[in-house]
């Protein structure tokens, strides 16, 4: 759910903060430079910048053979 207002609060994806490198550094307005993972009671959530989770491997069902529907 892209739009969950019910994660935590993460610097990664506040309004007011900015990626610095692949590492997570982030740059705030009101904190300053900080990890991905910190955050400051100045949060606010911007949906548009936070990576969604990867989607779940898919199922992928076993061959069956004329054996397995049979009594």
């Amino acid at each position: 759910m892209l739009f969950d207002k019910r994660r935590p609060p993460r610097c990664e994806y506040c309004l007011h903060g900015t990626r610095l490198d692949a590492r997570g550094t982030t740059i705030c307005l009101a904190h300053g430079v900080s990890d991905a993972d910190d955050s400051c009671r100045r949060f606010v959530y911007d949906p548009i910048r936070r990576q969604p989770d990867p989607p779940p491997a898919r199922y992928v069902p076993k061959e069956y053979s004329e054996e397995d529907f049979t009594l």
